[in-house]
């Protein structure tokens, strides 16, 4: 049962921090999570953080005393028949892992032991102990000791995917073949690393001898191992290397024992290279990695320069800190999963270097907090990732213990949580994908709202680093959830801190009206269901933009037979009434606009009658709010048979000036691989539809096309002068046989420079628009399929995208016309480990016809399925991938087969001779590039490059408008399989075009070409660093690999110079490249441009310490101009002496070079 333990020795020692802050422990100004609102005060609360983001672990904790230990009222005991109780559960799942659990217990302690002023002020200390100690004890209980030597320990315990596959709160999880221990003796030596990691820094912080013990036995048996291969938890943490583990256990023990053995190998990993389990292991060159369960070199290098206190040694923590902390505007985004864990970290990391800035020459405590503050709330989405701490907090994280449902049948499609639910206070959720903030709040999206171990750990030590520098905010005295009273402590008096204004907006109310259209209101009375019953329909939810260029939501459904449909969405404003539309398409497009008066928590609920002679889909639509602002929930069919009624305003005709269509835009592949920005919408008897559309690019010209299909593709293509302001019109004649909706179409330029204003329906007559166009029909297949392998086989042209399943799993499509075809075959890639994959094709014949499929994982992810495309079918079909989800997998094509093609027996499309030209057809601005590097990138994959071949030539094919192109100067590179760069970049190249047109050229060394990483997103990137044409178009790029034959082969004339090259006047495209000369005796004749620039981009950082290093290393050579700016030192040639000497300067111990050695 659940008892009163802990937390009252916690309060205890909160109250009588109280005391010796302020002299009081008067409960004044409480606050409770009901009545919190975001305030900018809430974005440097550091105090409450720190206190809040703690509790996470009090939900996580597993065992047989979870009732007395965890200070949530709504945990209890559970699984107290492991064979190693106790410990914490590692996500919203129920299994023990241990990497990540050595992880986070070490890095608690180090966030405690570089800021434990923090923890004593605001009373924390016992709390942190509390968990640290509880990490402790399960490592210790795991591990089996014959005297001081480990003979086996536990590194797992629960079946991971078996584990996966139920959803429970965990104390009612009682199947005991779901918890295995998993123990070895010679193995995990990352996880037992990481274990000893968390007991020696646990010993330094709280002196527990068995602590230091254990650490010590723990650390020899993992440097003894050296091996981590852990089939259990392969799939959910797969071991980077053991080596950072080890370094980073080393550094502990090191700082518990004063013993040099240990400081001995930490130094060795700070300069090791190519070692490890992985062979890439070592930071000789600088640190490569954030801080994260898989990879701890950057705490190491931190432990190392507190050690050694040596500039050098900050400096790799400050060159890869500086590369990272850049922008305080912009969200610092390290992966689109889990990004607030990797931020949070970092800042944990960046806080630890600045508390030794005197030593670091470095502060980032500006750059945290505004990092912190977008954590807290500061971003586009108003949305605090910690759960609990405010009003605007995420609610719904993936989480078992605290969602309240007990099956993943009770959870299917919500996003919210069970009534039986609890706020898991203090949890960091996974947040923004990206640094748009692209965020859901969802309790099935395990992407977005994951929560685990690891997650708060980077927190907690930030949270205690910013309030040690701003002194910030106060801890709470009461907290949902949390059994006890809890002292508020106030802040100091000789704290100061910024006043806070709170400033109250009084609600306003909104009309939203048709700027541009007149129409008719009526108002019509429709019976929908009453709420009980009904089936929860299957939705794709997305945005559109309306006619006056704002953004709805909505949720897209195929009614099943059904006689009414009921819409729930949840409104995020103040606003007291919300208005949208149901549309469907019965040969014209039907639709019934609705107002509802918001409910409670701002709940929605509009029902619909479905029309006898409704369409294959429902469009359920949300106009006010716009769709950042509105979450739709479900759509339940026949809730009820008992009508209810409700008011709507339906249109009725539009008079004078034409009608704005309702349009639904999107992006979609041409068949070149550009991205395509279109607007689709129902021609609703119209004779002609006028698209206006708007270009960010100085192009004078614009070209696109409107299509239809009316039993074949009729497509008619359009070019149009740009007016003012990038502003484009383009009026099309709609056919008489028009189908049930028309696309409109802008190919050129891409999507990125796009932007669809409107499409307005019988703007004037329909006598012959201006619009220089061309009509052209496809029968059988669209203008936009091109040959695949033969005669019988055609390349469909799709559309892809992303939709969200039943179980709120994130899917990837891709949407084609059948254009007669017999059968089709889907290409896809997917990027995980696992064996198989599956999904489903599926049309809409009258009703919606599914079929399902499961395939076996090629070689490289490769996968390919199988359709028999029925005689029934609709007008497209939809090819889903089911599994793996959406972000693991890349749909590479379908392909038609009109032939007697039998299912299971297609065969790919051949290589194309080893030349792969890509039409790219971007528009440059050079003073527009990005300032840092000057660079344009492309995805080799992108490109065309199948995997398995290597690179030998690129092309890039450009054109201007200028007199000619002219000089550039630049170069290549690349992405490799090479660490620690994982990088490879040509020499500065130079090479002039006299004409409009022509290529720039690299012949790719047989040396680089080995190791070019064109798989796993790999990119080719193209530098610029001088171009006399200010404007060019990059029209192509065309790349040769070792498959190509030879045949159709372009000449080019290649000189070869030195560092200064000679121009060329002569029309033809001419290529330069520098030579390199393998030499370290005497300087060469060339004068140092600039002392210290070895890679010559016309400054002096660490990459160019980086690169003289592997000079020294004889890991690369060095023209004649790096080598003379190399030479930092005053004595012959290039050597040890030119590093040290430059990484002093670097440091600000040399202020000169060159220098004495």
């Amino acid at each position: 049962m659940k008892k009163l333990g802990l937390g009252k020795r916690v309060l205890a020692c909160a109250a009588s921090a109280a005391t010796l802050l302020t002299g009081t422990t008067a409960l004044s100004g409480l606050t409770t999570l009901g009545s919190m609102a975001a305030s900018a005060a809430s974005y440097d609360n550091y105090a409450k953080l720190l206190q809040y983001s703690m509790y996470f672990y009090d939900g996580n904790m597993c065992g047989s005393d979870v009732g007395s230990a965890s200070q949530f009222d709504w945990r209890d005991n559970c699984h107290g028949s492991d064979e190693v109780d106790g410990g914490f559960h590692d996500a919203g799942d129920h299994v023990k892992f241990g990497l990540p659990a050595g992880y986070t217990a070490s890095t608690l302690g180090w966030g405690y032991y570089e800021f434990k002023d923090s923890y004593d002020a605001l009373g924390q200390t016992a709390h942190l102990q509390a968990l640290t100690d509880r990490f402790c004890d399960f490592f210790k209980a795991s591990t089996k000791l014959s005297g001081d030597t480990v003979t086996s320990f536990c590194y797992q315990v629960g079946v991971g995917q078996a584990d996966h596959d139920v959803w429970c709160s965990p104390e009612s999880q009682n199947d005991q073949s779901l918890r295995t221990a998993y123990w070895t003796s010679d193995d995990a030596s990352d996880i037992a690393a990481e274990y000893a990691a968390a007991l020696a820094v646990n010993y330094i912080n709280f002196g527990n001898a068995e602590d230091l013990k254990y650490a010590k036995a723990l650390y020899n048996y993992s440097i003894k191992t050296n091996k981590a291969n852990c089939p259990e938890a392969e799939n959910f943490y797969r071991s980077y290397d053991y080596y950072d583990d080890q370094a980073w256990a080393a550094g502990w023990l090191y700082l518990a024992t004063k013993d040099s053995t240990y400081s001995s190998f930490l130094d060795k990993f700070m300069n090791d290279t190519n070692a490890g389990k992985s062979g890439q292991s070592g930071c000789k060159w600088g640190v490569y990695s954030t801080m994260c369960w898989n990879n701890v070199s950057l705490g190491a290098a931190i432990l190392q320069s507190e050690i050694t206190g040596d500039a050098m040694d900050w400096a790799k923590v400050t060159t890869y800190l500086n590369g990272k902390c850049t922008s305080e505007s912009t969200y610092y985004c390290e992966s689109d999963w889990g990004s607030a864990r990797y931020n949070t970290a970092l800042q944990m990391a960046a806080l630890a270097t600045t508390k030794y800035s005197a030593k670091s020459g470095m502060d980032y405590s500006s750059w945290c907090k505004a990092q912190m503050g977008m954590i807290l709330g500061n971003n586009p989405k108003n949305v605090n990732f910690v759960v609990g701490m405010d009003s605007n907090s995420a609610k719904y994280p993936h989480h078992r213990a605290a969602s309240g449902y007990q099956s993943f049948d009770e959870m299917k499609g919500r996003t919210d949580y069970s009534s039986n639910g609890h706020t898991l206070v203090g949890a960091l959720v996974g947040g923004p994908a990206d640094s748009n903030f692209t965020y859901t709040d969802s309790v099935n999206d395990y992407q977005a709202n994951e929560v685990a171990l690891d997650y708060n750990a980077g927190l907690v030590g930030a949270a205690a680093g910013l309030y040690s520098i701003y002194k910030t905010g106060s801890v709470d005295s009461s907290i949902e959830g949390v059994s006890g009273s809890i002292v508020t402590t106030t802040k100091a008096t000789t704290i100061t801190t910024k006043a806070t204004t709170t400033t109250t907006n009084k609600p306003v109310t909104t009309t939203t009206t048709q700027a541009t259209t007149k129409r008719n209101i009526t108002t019509t009375t429709i019976a929908t269901a009453a709420p009980s019953g009904g089936k929860t329909a299957n939705i794709t939810t997305g945005t559109q933009v309306g006619t006056d260029g704002d953004k709805q939501m909505y949720a897209e459904f195929a009614p099943n037979g059904a006689k009414t449909a009921t819409l729930y969405y949840k409104v995020k404003t103040s606003d007291t009434n919300s208005s949208g539309a149901f549309g469907t398409w019965t040969g014209s497009w039907v639709q019934e606009d609705f107002e509802v008066t918001v409910g409670a928590n701002g709940e929605c609920k509009v029902s619909y009658n479905i029309p006898s002679n409704v369409g294959a889909t429902v469009k359920a639509m949300v106009f006010y709010p716009d769709a950042s602002s509105v979450e739709i929930e479900k759509v339940v069919l026949d809730e009820s048979s008992t009508p209810v009624t409700t008011t709507v305003a339906t249109s009725g005709n539009t008079s004078g000036g034409g009608k704005n269509a309702n349009i639904t835009t999107g992006t979609q592949t041409g068949t070149a691989g550009d991205k395509q920005l279109y607007a689709e919408f129902a021609p609703n008897g119209a004779k002609t539809a006028t698209l206006y559309y708007t270009i960010s690019t100085k192009d004078t010209n614009s070209s696109g096309a409107f299509g239809t299909w009316t039993g074949s593709w009729e497509q008619t293509d359009f070019e149009v002068s740009v007016g003012a302001n990038g502003q484009c019109k383009a009026t099309y004649n709609i056919p008489s046989n028009v189908g049930q909706t028309v696309k409109a179409m802008v190919f050129y330029p891409d999507a990125s420079s796009v932007k669809i204003d409107k499409v307005v329906l019988d703007e004037g007559s329909s006598s012959n628009p201006t619009t220089n166009a061309t009509t052209t029909k496809h029968n059988p297949t669209t203008t936009a399929t091109t040959a695949a392998a033969s005669g019988d086989d055609k390349t469909a042209n799709i559309t892809t995208g992303t939709q969200t399943g039943t179980a709120g799993d994130k899917q990837l499509y891709a949407e084609f016309a059948p254009n007669g075809a017999k059968s089709a075959t889907l290409y896809y890639t997917i990027s995980t480990k696992d064996t198989n994959s599956s999904g489903a094709f599926g049309t809409w014949t009258g009703s919606w016809e599914q079929t399902d499929f499961e395939v076996n994982v090629g070689s490289n992810g490769q996968c390919t399925a199988d359709y028999v495309i029925p005689s029934n079918v609709g007008q497209t079909v939809k090819a889903m991938v089911f599994y793996p989800d959406a972000s693991s997998v890349k749909i590479d094509k379908v392909v038609l087969h009109y032939g007697n093609v039998t299912p299971g027996t297609t065969t790919a499309k051949p290589s194309s001779g080893g030349k792969y030209t890509k039409d790219i057809n971007k528009a440059i601005v050079y003073d527009e590039l990005p300032a840092g590097d000057k660079m344009l990138g492309w995805k080799w994959s992108d490109l065309g490059v199948p995997a398995g071949e290597k690179v030998t030539k690129v092309e890039i094919n450009l054109s201007t408008s200028k007199k000619q192109i002219g000089k550039w100067q630049g170069a290549f590179g690349s992405s490799t399989s090479v660490a620690p760069d994982y990088w490879t970049q040509s020499e500065d190249m130079e090479q002039t075009i006299s004409g409009k047109t022509g290529s720039i050229v690299w012949d790719v060394d047989s040396a680089t070409s080995a190791i070019i990483q064109t798989q796993y997103g790999g990119e080719l990137k193209f530098g610029v660093w001088w171009i006399d044409c200010n404007k060019f178009t990059i029209d192509s790029i065309t790349v040769y690999t070792d498959a190509y034959n030879g045949s159709g082969q372009i000449t080019t004339t290649v000189s070869t110079t030195k560092a200064t090259t000679n121009k060329t006047t002569a029309s033809t495209t001419t290529t330069t490249k520098k030579t390199t000369t393998a030499t370290n005796g005497p300087k060469p004749s060339v004068k140092a441009s600039l002392y210290g620039d070895v890679n010559l981009d016309g400054r002096v950082d660490i990459t160019d310490a980086v690169l003289l290093n592997k000079k020294v290393a004889g890991v690369v050579i060095l023209n004649d101009q790096q080598y003379a700016n190399a030479d930092c030192c005053t004595d012959d040639g290039v050597g040890q002496a030119d590093s040290t000497v430059l990484l002093q300067f670097l440091v600000s111990i040399v202020r000169t070079l060159p220098a004495e050695g």
